[in-house]
């Protein structure tokens, strides 16, 4: 069967092959339903991890998580410009223990999990081993970066984060059920936009 390309990206001057990876998590013209489903994810993930800490016997106020807030906002001094815009999906504040643990979210197609959390690392970790938290917090953890792929698929190392953010081991499995869920509906929601597209003789693909 010959290939097709994206008829929207075409359009837009950037043709490339419609697949199944670019459709559910590459095209701009779904970009707002990918968004929402990686903060879908992140709101989940984020909720989880404060009611185990709680439920740990964290007294009320020691964790305390900011989000979308910029590195240069963080950081004790300041960063080179390019780094200081830098935009972590949250920040898990331990107030007793004075630690900062930036968390990153990501929802690539799922052949693409080891390459899109390498990728995060890349951006962020040479530059948290050498900054230091505006006090009174005193380190930077690890960053912990949260992969799900956009069928479900989960990687390993969003096991190991999970846990070292405070998840119970045998309470990832469900939480990590939920986040699939999530990634299937919004998988539905666009698989509907893009047929919609075709009942309305919009063109599917050139």
């Amino acid at each position: 069967r010959q290939a097709r390309c994206c008829a929207f990206c075409h359009a837009h001057g950037n043709p490339v092959l419609e697949t199944l990876a670019h459709v559910f998590s590459a095209c701009p013209r779904y970009m707002n339903v990918m968004r929402l489903r990686h903060d879908a994810v992140a709101d989940l993930v984020i909720k989880g991890v404060l009611a185990a800490l709680a439920a740990d016997g964290a007294r009320d106020g020691r964790y305390t998580v900011l989000r979308e807030a910029t590195l240069g906002s963080v950081v004790r001094a300041p960063l080179p410009d390019e780094q200081t815009l830098l935009r972590p999906d949250a920040f898990l504040f331990d107030n007793d223990r004075n630690t900062v643990t930036p968390i990153e979210f990501t929802v690539p197609d799922d052949v693409r999990l080891l390459e899109a959390v390498r990728a995060k690392i890349d951006k962020y970790a040479p530059i948290l081993r050498r900054a230091a938290p505006r006090p009174p917090m005193t380190q930077f953890l690890p960053l912990a970066v949260v992969a799900v792929g956009a069928w479900g698929t989960v990687h390993p190392s969003a096991v190991n984060s999970l846990v070292r953010l405070g998840i119970p081991p045998d309470a990832v499995p469900a939480l990590l059920k939920k986040a699939a869920k999530i990634t299937a509906r919004h998988a539905v929601i666009i698989a509907r936009c893009r047929f919609a597209a075709a009942r309305r003789s919009m063109p599917r693909a050139v």
